[in-house]
């Protein structure tokens, strides 16, 4: 009985058990499966770090140090390439090439914001604020975009603005980039579009090529490193699934701290739950051999048996039921067996009725039919006709034939006569052909004559051109001899002299006597005894020494006048060298000085000067800066301000020495404080006395020496200047 009693308290609490591990929202492994997301998590997201890297997305982002407490950062919306989407990536380079440097622009929400950035925002590069509230802009009217599209085709020319997307209250600083300037797909549409007289805008092509309404053409290179706009859409994508996986990992995080506490839960009731199932397998083993069990196992037989044998007796008290019903069915049938068979005769006349229904249609059907059938033999009647008709004509053209076959043979009977004439005008042509025949051989004569003739004129042609080519040979020939006799009478002096002499009998130049032969053997061999000396003797040794002679005296006087010349040049180097160094050594100490002067001038109680090397000023200048009275070792020492004084200070006192009738300074103390701005517009004051500075500045410490001040204005979308002179 005790045994009896624990199992059941044991089959009480596991139910309990159960439950209580049922409750917990909680799994096995599951754990782990967020430790390994996260994991996998982590990795993606440093990939996709690794490659925004590459991408180089520090180039749009916007750093900036809060102006103020508790600043409320969506006031600076962010820089402009990072506000707008495109909506087709194949126009990224033609807007990029619309904004331009606009797409670096910092957008705020007013000229307020813009200030505090600016001034208290700790910027690390130049940039430009656009606020939304000062902004103003154009934008091209749509009859203007309706004229441009009909003149350069609706799938050719867009208005820039409508390539993009972006939120309603960055339409105003929109509308100022992008507001003035049309798409197009081509050079040729923008320049049709540009001209237009209605339209007059600027226009850009998808290859980056720019035109304008003043005349002007710009284009026929990609910009360096790709289109700007496609980086940012890529690096866009890749934050948005970086900011999905960052958040998906704090929800595992999260997830993971209170896994990690409901899981010692869920391992102590799991640990409770497997000692009460053992406990009650146990109790269960023992009770099993007890005489209790046995008693247990018979009752629960026999109340299944019960249950069979119920279940059976209601399906037959339902099986009875049935048939009752069908017996009062048929017992009312036979009471009312008149009623019925009313009912059958009532089925029958609707039956029959609808019957003569669809014989009225089919009737119908066959009247339609008939008709047709009709129109059909009509029809096969008129074609009968046709054919009777077809075959009657038929006859009548036979008949004809016949006709033309008789007057035919009417024909033939008139062919005798005929016959005659006609062989009458044979003979006469035959003798017109003879005629013809001889005709044509007597031109036939003719034309060979005329081919002889021809013949003999192109053989005495042929004749002339060499008769004509040897005197021109021999008009040549002439002219050679002509300048070989020029040339033999320079070579020799002697032809000149003893000319008169020539053919003269009984003198050496008596020809008469000569044997043209042996003349031309003789000479023959005297040029052969030439040759053989010419080796080993120089025919004009002696016309070029006397030559040689002159150009040696010409030459050593030249080498004279040099000499001389190198002299004085020497001598002038010299000069000019000491009047170098003397000026270099003036100019040095005035810079100097002038250095000093305005170093101590800008930053009072500091003493800056210029040391030669070596005592040398030529191998350069030292700069020493000293404050107190104690001299920095080296410029590495002083601050970024104060380096800025000294290379300001050190240009002004060049300057100063060469000085020029007009400055300009473009905000020289952007990155000085105010005290510093102070002294500088004090120190040009001073120095500069017969110089004009044109300054420009943002700090009020240089207004305040200025005489005449210019501001700039933007009211009402247009720019403006205010001139103010100081009394």
């Amino acid at each position: 009985m005790q045994r009896t009693v624990q199992l059941l308290l044991l089959a009480l609490n596991l139910p309990i058990h159960i439950i209580c591990v049922a409750r917990i929202d909680y799994e096995d492994g599951t754990i782990e499966e967020l430790q390994n997301r996260r994991i996998t998590l982590s990795s993606e997201m440093q990939n996709m770090r690794k490659f925004m890297d590459q991408k180089g997305s520090h180039r749009f982002d916007f750093q900036y140090r809060d102006p103020e407490p508790q600043f409320n950062k969506n006031r600076v919306k962010g820089r402009l390439c990072n506000l707008f989407t495109v909506k087709d990536k194949r126009y990224c380079l033609a807007l990029e090439i619309c904004a331009g440097g606009s797409l670096y622009n910092v957008v705020t929400d007013t000229d307020v914001t813009s200030k505090l950035i600016l001034q208290k925002g700790d910027l690390q590069q130049r940039t430009t604020m656009i606020p939304l509230n000062k902004i103003s802009s154009r934008c091209i009217s749509p009859n203007t975009v309706a004229v441009a599209k009909k003149v350069g085709g609706m799938n050719n020319v867009f208005h820039a603005l409508s390539l993009i997307s972006y939120e309603k209250e960055l339409e105003p600083v929109m509308k100022y980039v992008f507001g003035n300037t049309f798409i197009c797909t081509d050079i040729n549409v923008a320049k049709n579009v540009t001209f237009h007289q209605s339209v007059m805008s600027r226009c850009v092509t998808l290859d980056g090529d720019v035109v304008d309404p003043s005349g002007s053409l710009s284009g026929g290179s990609r910009p360096k490193g790709g289109a700007v706009l496609l980086d940012v859409a890529e690096i866009k994508d890749l934050k948005q699934g970086y900011n999905a996986k960052k958040a998906e990992l704090q929800n595992i995080e999260s997830r993971m701290g209170q896994m990690q506490r409901i899981a010692g839960e869920y391992n102590q009731l799991k640990q409770q739950l497997e000692l009460a199932q053992h406990e009650l397998q146990v109790a269960n083993g023992r009770l099993a051999n007890s005489t209790f069990q046995v008693h247990q196992s018979e009752i629960e037989t026999m109340k299944a048996k019960i249950e069979a044998l119920e279940k059976e007796l209601t399906e037959a008290r339902e099986v009875c039921r049935k048939e009752k019903e069908n017996i009062k069915m048929l017992e009312s049938q036979l009471a009312d067996s008149k009623g019925f068979r009313e009912r059958q005769l009532k089925q029958a006349q609707a039956d029959l009725a609808d019957c003569k229904r669809k014989y009225t249609e089919s009737s119908n059907k066959w009247k339609k039919k008939k008709e047709q059938y009709d129109v059909m033999n009509m029809e096969i009647e008129q074609l009968k006709t046709s054919v009777e008709t077809g075959m009657g004509q038929m006859e009548s053209r036979e008949k004809e034939v016949r006709e033309m076959e008789t007057a035919l043979e009417e024909f033939s009977g008139s062919a005798g006569e005929l016959g005659e004439r006609i062989a009458v005008l044979k003979e006469e042509v035959r003798v017109m052909k003879e005629h013809i025949t001889s005709q044509n051989r007597e031109i036939d004569n003719k034309k060979r004559a005329i081919d002889r003739h021809t013949k003999e004129n192109q053989e005495l042609q042929l004749q002339i051109k060499k008769q004509e080519s040897e005197l021109a040979k021999m008009k040549n020939e002439g002219k050679d001899a002509e300048n070989q006799k020029t040339a033999l009478e320079k070579k020799f002096s002697w032809i000149l002299e003893d000319k008169e002499y020539f053919g003269t009998k009984n003198t050496k130049y008596d020809y008469s006597q000569e044997d043209p032969k042996t003349a031309e053997k003789k000479l023959s061999k005297m040029q052969e005894m030439k040759d053989k000396m010419s080796r080993t003797i120089n025919e004009k040794a002696m016309m070029l020494l006397e030559r040689e002679e002159e150009e040696f005296k010409e030459v050593v006087k030249r080498r004279d006048l040099v000499n001389h010349d190198k002299g004085k040049i020497l001598q002038t180097m010299e000069q000019i060298e000491e009047e170098k160094k003397a000026e270099v050594k003036k100019a040095c100490i005035e810079v100097g000085q002038n250095f000093s002067g305005i170093f101590t001038s800008i930053l009072p109680g500091a003493a800056a000067k210029l040391v030669p090397v070596d005592g040398d000023y030529l191998k350069g200048l030292e700069v020493k800066v000293g404050f107190n009275g104690l001299w920095k070792e080296g410029l590495t020492e002083l601050s970024g301000g104060q380096r800025s004084l000294v290379a300001l200070s050190l240009i002004l006192a060049m300057l100063k020495y060469n000085p020029a009738p007009i400055y300009i300074l473009d905000e020289v103390d952007a990155a000085l404080d105010l005290s510093h701005t102070q002294n500088i517009g004090g120190m040009l004051k001073q120095h500069f006395k017969k110089s004009q500075f044109i300054i420009v500045s943002l700090k009020d410490g240089m207004f305040s020496n200025a005489n005449v001040l210019f501001r700039t204005k933007f009211e009402d979308g247009m720019s403006g200047v205010i001139r103010t002179a100081k009394k």
